[in-house]
């Protein structure tokens, strides 16, 4: 029935077949949703569909169902359908090209018992908000079970008595060498109390949170799949940036510093400040281990696997004294102006887009409108740990996420043509993304990016802000293409391997940064200092020059961040401070010299030696 039914169709088969050959699994969604003139929810096929599968118990219990657009080799299926395939040699027909396309059509969708079915979404040319959406599966979703205890959760492999035989940085002297505490530092949760006031998605974009994948705007058919609103972005020009909320350093934070001595914390942060020094010393803490691609289709895994140059470039931040020894830690950009602030800009619109109704949307954003000053500030989620206490701006909330975590974040990715070329981002808009896999046009593209480029950062943000996850929007600063959820344990996994080497990683390298800090500014106790850290791969240590600034030259205490300016190029009558870190880490007892992995049972102990080079 099911052959019949496309011959029917002629030349809309004819491209099935070929799609089928190829095994693009994009072009085969699409060639099947012209097919039946909808899109398509869910296909199913049986082993009995074909009589070279017949009679195949193992086949048909390890082939598993897969709902609406799973266009990803399983495991499961790659290898149960060879191995069905060899037990009925003797009964193959001569027709080798058609077994092919057979075997690619099995590699799409996965059979499941029963007779072979198509079930369709019905007339989606309305948008319906109520209309159940399935995610498109690019990559292998990670499964995430919260009874496995975590890394420092369980106990160690290693004895203090083997332990003591460690000899880090053998003929170094002792009194340089220091260990760290092999248990997790302190912390205590801040979390704001109008919960009522945080905001929350619109426009059903509150289904892709509970559907992994991602969900494009339009269908193959060209029919919506969420509000028509959502696909045109709003121009920079046509936006009133004067009435939305300004941003607040956490230096001029009056609520984190009266947290600060509340507390009897040292240092004061937000996300922003804190975490490119966070991937500059992990960088150092896991010897310059490459991202894992596993998860992601064979064109993608053999990509390069390194974090990009622009994700590990040197983290420059400042630290300026607020009173009873507390220090504001601010990211320091420069006095240029940054070549993606489009892309900034957008990120801050699309924001508004994606958690306000549409009139009230063109009300408050839209430049025609004179929208009055935004009265109501940012939402902050506040983190007491170790020696410091962190700031995380609350983008969205939605009560139904599972566990005690219920807040994530927003985050826009423009295309990889927009990326590559930001300055002249509007020659390539016509760069679209279309496909679910591939080295181009293609959402796993953007992943992939993200992956190398962006998500380090987002984890530690994600860490800091103790966030569900967070939900990307795909774009080319003209439209909208789609949106995805990542939850922070698939973070773990695309960047660390597990959600134990995450963790172990954010604890560690918050110690570290802990313990460089305090050297610091015990060298000049009330000035304000600028900090550069970069992890040098050649030398396998990081280099931390630290430059004091004179309160007059500082524009951050009179200002807004825009005005951190004066200070470059300008002579500064104190020397410059040249520092270095250095690590040696034992896995289970173990020195390891190479990038490494942990699991909840591991011990692992960390050696750091901070010390000052003297500079002629």
């Amino acid at each position: 029935a099911w052959r019949r039914f496309c011959f029917c169709k002629g030349r809309a088969f004819r491209s099935l077949m070929s799609a089928l050959v190829c095994r693009r699994r994009s072009t085969v969604l699409a060639a099947i949703s012209r097919l039946a003139d909808a899109p398509v929810r869910r296909i199913s096929v049986t082993p009995q569909a074909s009589r070279r599968y017949e009679a195949s118990a193992t086949s048909a219990e390890t082939l598993k169902p897969l709902s609406y657009a799973g266009a990803l080799d399983s495991q499961e299926t790659n290898k149960a359908a060879p191995a069905a395939r060899r037990s009925h040699d003797k009964t193959r027909p001569p027709d080798h090209k058609r077994e092919e396309i057979w075997d690619s059509f099995l590699s799409i969708v996965r059979p499941k018992d029963g007779a072979a079915k198509v079930e369709w979404a019905g007339d989606p040319s309305a948008f319906k908000p109520g209309r159940r959406l399935y995610g498109m599966m690019y990559r292998t979703p990670f499964q995430f079970d919260p009874t496995v205890p975590s890394f420092g959760r369980a106990a160690p492999l290693v004895d203090a008595d083997e332990s003591v035989e460690m000899q880090p940085f053998k003929g170094a002297d002792p009194a340089t060498v220091f260990a760290l505490d092999p248990g997790l530092l302190d912390e205590t949760r801040l979390p704001p109390k109008d919960v009522h006031l945080i905001p929350r998605l619109q426009h059903g974009l509150d289904r892709v949170l509970f559907s992994p994948g991602v969900h494009p705007l339009k269908d193959f058919a060209g029919r919506y799949n969420f509000s028509p609103f959502l696909e045109l972005v709003t121009q920079p020009e046509d936006i009133a940036f004067d009435a939305l909320a300004p941003f607040v350093p956490s230096s001029q934070d009056s609520t984190l510093l009266d947290l600060a001595h509340k507390h009897g914390r040292k240092f004061t942060g937000s996300t922003s400040s804190m975490s490119d020094p966070l991937a500059q010393i992990y960088s150092l803490f896991s010897n310059f281990k490459p991202v894992p691609l596993d998860g992601l289709s064979p064109d993608m895994q053999t990509s390069p696997n390194k974090f990009t140059m622009v994700s590990l470039k040197p983290a420059v931040m400042m630290l300026r004294p607020r009173g009873d020894g507390i220090y504001a830690i601010d990211k320091e950009s420069g006095n240029r102006q940054q070549s993606n602030q489009i892309l900034m800009d957008l990120g801050k619109s699309l924001e508004k887009v994606m958690t306000l109704e549409e009139a009230t949307y063109q009300q408050k954003i839209l430049k025609k409108n004179n929208p009055a000053l935004e009265t109501q500030p940012e939402m902050y989620h506040y983190l007491k740990i170790g020696d410091f206490m962190l700031r995380s701006q609350i983008d969205c909330y939605d009560p139904r996420l599972p566990g005690d975590k219920k807040t994530f974040e927003l985050k826009t990715r423009a295309s990889f043509a927009v990326r590559t070329d930001v300055e002249h981002f509007r020659a390539r808009l016509g760069y679209k993304i279309y496909r679910l896999t591939g080295y181009s046009h293609s959402f796993e593209r953007e992943f992939y990016d993200m992956i190398r480029a962006a998500f380090l950062k987002y984890n530690f943000q994600v860490r800091i802000g103790k966030m569900h996850g967070l939900m990307v929007a795909y774009h080319n600063t003209r439209e909208i293409f789609g949106f995805e959820y990542v939850p922070c344990h698939e973070l773990d996994q695309y960047l660390f391997g597990s959600v134990a080497m995450g963790d172990a990683a954010f604890d560690t390298c918050l110690k570290l940064l802990q313990a460089m800090l305090n050297r610091i500014v015990d060298s000049g106790p009330g000035q304000s200092r600028k900090v550069i850290i970069w992890a040098d791969s050649r030398a396998s240590e990081v280099n931390v020059f630290v430059e004091p600034i004179p309160r007059s030259d500082d524009k951050g205490w009179h200002g807004p961040k825009s005005a951190v300016s004066s200070m470059f190029g300008k002579p500064n009558a104190e020397p410059v401070r040249w520092y270095k870190l250095q690590l040696n880490t034992y896995l289970n007892g173990t020195l390891v010299q190479e990038p490494f992995s942990v699991s909840p049972t591991d011990s692992l102990r960390t050696f750091y030696r901070f010390f000052e080079m003297k500079c002629d």
